[in-house]
C-alpha cells in the first residue's frame, strides 16, 4: 500500500504516543520535504522534533513539488497532494478539511488521524474511546458529536 502524510496526522499521532501504529496499518509512510522540515519547525512540539529526528525506518522522505496551487491549502497540504497524486498513492493521510476537500477533487483517497485511530482500534492497536479522548485534550478540533459517531460505529 502506498501511503503519503501531511503533518498534521504524524504531528499528533506522536504527541498522544500511537505513531506506531502506523507500519501494521500501512507499512511505509511517505512524506514530502516540506512536510519533513515543518515537522522539524521551531514551533512543533519537543517530542515531534525529536521523533522526526530519529525517524524511523518505515517513514520516508522525498522530494516533490507542488502539482498545483490553490490559496485554499498550506504548502505542505499542497506538496503532500502533489506527491500523493505523482506517485498513484492508495491513501493520503490529511486532516484539514478544505486539503481535504482539495484531494478528493484529485481523486485521492483520503484518511484522517481519526480514522487511523478507527483502523487501528478495528485491527486492536489500541482502544479508540481512550485515544479519542486523548486526541480531544489536544489542540486538535474534534467535535463530540464526530466522537459519538465514530464510537458508535465500532462497538
Amino acid at each position: 500500500m502506498i501511503v503519503v502524510s501531511d503533518t498534521s496526522p504524524i504531528n499528533y499521532l506522536v504527541i498522544l504516543g500511537y505513531v506506531d501504529v502506523l507500519p501494521p496499518l500501512f507499512g511505509t509512510v511517505i512524506i514530502p520535504e516540506e512536510v519533513f522540515e515543518e515537522l522539524m519547525a521551531e514551533e512543533t512540539p519537543q517530542i515531534v522534533r525529536d521523533w522526526i529526528d530519529a525517524q524511523p525506518d518505515w517513514l520516508e522522505i522525498r522530494p516533490a513539488k507542488p502539482l498545483f496551487v490553490s490559496r485554499r491549502l498550506h504548502s505542505g497540504e499542497s506538496v503532500a497532494i502533489g506527491l500523493a497524486m505523482e506517485i498513484q498513492s492508495d491513501l493520503i493521510l490529511i486532516d484539514e478539511m478544505s486539503a481535504r476537500a482539495v484531494a478528493e477533487e484529485q481523486g485521492l483517497i483520503v484518511i484522517g488521524i481519526v480514522g487511523v485511530l478507527e483502523r487501528a482500534h478495528q485491527q486492536g492497536l489500541l482502544d479508540l474511546e481512550s485515544s479519542l479522548t486523548e486526541l480531544k485534550e489536544t489542540t486538535f478540533f474534534i467535535t463530540d458529536s464526530l466522537i459519538k459517531r465514530v464510537l458508535d460505529r465500532n462497538p
